[in-house]
This record gives C-alpha cells, structure tokens and sequence, in this order.
C-alpha cells in the first residue's frame, strides 16, 4: 500500500496568488533562482554575501503584479488591508525564525520592487553556512475578516505561499546528527568507543524524498559538546570532517550502483550525490553556467575514477585545513 500526504486547501479563487508567487526570484550575489530553488554560497562568503528578493525583473513587470494583486484580492471579496505579504527566514540548526518583511496589500505604493533581506543588518537565520536556511514568502490575512463558505477568515491563514532554499558546501540538508546508544550502537554492528558512524539509507544516486536520506551517528557525549558550542574552533572543524565522513559514504554508496560508471551529470541532478557535486563545483556564485556544468563533469569523473582524490577534493574546498590550523594553533 502506498501512502501519501497532501496538503488540504478547502478553499477558492486563490490560484491567483499563488501565480504571483511563482514567477518571484531569489537574487544572490550575481545569480538568481526562481520559486522552490536552491541557491548555493561558498562558505567562505555566506555570512556576506548579499540576499536580494525579486517581485518583478522591471518596473513595468512590478505595475503588472501589483495590478494582479488588487484584482485578486477584489475577486475575494476582500478589503487591501486585510492581506499582507511577509518573507520569513529560519534556520533549523540555529532554531531561530525571523520575519524579515512585511506589508499590507494596501501599501503597494510602498512595496519596492526588490527588496535586501541582508541589509544594513544581517539577520541571524542567515549567518550559518552548516545549516543554510529557508526563506519562505507568503501572502496571508492581516486579520479576521467576516466568515463565508469556502473563503479564509482567520488572522495569518496562508492563502499562497512559495519558498526558497540558500546553503553552502558544507550545509547538511539531508544529514542527521543522532547520538549513538548501546542499541543503536549493537544494532550496527559497532565497537565500543565509536566516535562516529554514517548510515546511507537507499543508493545515492536515485530521486530524493522529502526524508533525511543519510544519518550520521555520534557518541553522545560528543554530540552534547558539540551541540552546546558549535561555533568554537574545534566543533566547526569536527563538523566539516563529518561532512567529508558524509560525502565519503555517499560516494561509496554511488559506487555500488552498477550504472554509475555511465551516468552523466544531468542523469543524477536531482540525487543526493548530484547536490554534492553542484555544491562543491560552486567556487562562487558569479561563475558561468558553462564553467560549472565543467566543473561538475569533471568531478563527477574523479569520483568515478579516483575517489581518494575526489575526497581530498572535498576536504580542500570546505577549507579543512584552515579549521584545523585554527584549532592547533590555539
């Protein structure tokens, strides 16, 4: 039997919102993704790199939105006042979630077209390269307003919402950190004092679900230490090294599949290695298509070919050795 989830929506005439929403970009540095991307930061530059929303690409497309807006809240039946929109950014890791704007429909004269979500201050859901953040765009009632059959009433009730995803290399979107127990650690088939062990659950280079597809299991004393300081010195350079342990099983997990030595990018764009491979061919995001395309194939080759040096490619990007320096040298 299987089963699915949907989300329930017992309402009307709201597809038009949602259209609006759609056509919104993500504008980072020099690049720019559309609804559901993902955008990827080096991590090296995530804590500054400029976060721009997009509502139109031109003064003449923001007259066109604007004017969709008005008539999609006049086939409501509903005053400006009572819609809003608001961008909200979060940030699992750091488990904080932040408004970073919003605006009743009744200001649209107001609304700019592109709107900075980074400054003049930077929010703290967007100051952390390990946990990335989602910035979710929504527009939403204002405040009760008369019930009617098959109509949103209720204060903050969504009635179109799209989202986007920003990470770097080192962002562990589908990683779980899980404290290795005596069952846990019998059930592996792990020795005592284990300090950590990776779990791939399903080959790596299929589909991804809407589920962590890798666990990493670490003694819990350790986990407790790093949860409770996990921006000393030591814990980002151990949480690299947990990300490279990750990038490790996943390959291994890759080269188990017997497709693999034929597979081109574009084949496993949408798996778990296929993000590895764009996040790592990432050096920044003003490069070309054209040279990352490049850059993935080829290391896609290496991990085909030579996975000890693809690793200790991995190892270099997320800059490893500068955060291991940083330890010993203190």
């Amino acid at each position: 039997m299987i089963s699915t989830q949907h989300t329930v929506r017992p309402y009307v005439d709201l597809a038009p919102f949602q259209l609006l929403l759609d056509r919104l970009r993500l504008r980072v540095g020099a690049d720019s993704v559309g609804a559901d991307g993902h955008a990827v930061i080096h991590s090296d530059i995530y804590g500054s790199e400029l976060i721009r929303l997009e509502f139109a690409a031109d003064d003449e497309g923001m007259d066109v939105f604007t004017a969709e807006l008005v008539s999609s809240v006049a086939a409501l039946g509903l005053d400006l006042d009572d819609i809003e929109i608001a961008v909200i950014a979060s940030s699992s890791y750091l488990k904080c979630v932040e408004v970073l704007f919003r605006r009743r429909a009744d200001e649209l004269t107001e609304l700019p077209r592109v709107i900075s979500l980074t400054t003049p201050d930077r929010p703290r859901s967007l100051s952390s390269p390990r946990s990335g953040a989602r910035i979710e765009v929504v527009v939403c009632l204002s405040r009760n307003v008369p019930q009617k059959p098959l109509r949103p009433w209720r204060r903050g009730t969504w009635l179109a919402q799209t989202q986007f995803m920003v990470r770097s290399e080192a962002t562990g979107r589908n990683f779980r950190l899980r404290p290795l127990g005596e069952n846990d650690r019998l059930r592996l088939g792990l020795p005592k004092g284990t300090m950590r062990h990776v779990e791939v659950s399903g080959p790596a280079i299929e589909s991804l679900s809407d589920e962590s597809s890798v666990s990493v299991w670490i003694d819990p004393q350790l986990l407790a230490r790093l949860s409770s300081n996990p921006s000393a010195p030591a814990a980002k350079a151990l949480q690299l090294q947990l990300f490279i342990d990750v990038v490790g099983a996943v390959l291994a997990s890759a080269r188990e599949t017997v497709d693999f030595a034929h597979v081109g990018f574009d084949d496993i764009e949408d798996t778990l290695l296929g993000r590895i491979l764009d996040a790592l061919a990432r050096g920044h995001l003003g490069q070309t298509a054209e040279r990352r395309r490049a850059a993935r194939e080829l290391l896609l080759d290496a991990a085909r070919t030579d996975p000890e040096k693809f690793l200790s490619y991995t190892s270099a990007s997320v800059g490893l050795l500068r955060a291991t320096m940083e330890v010993l040298d203190r």
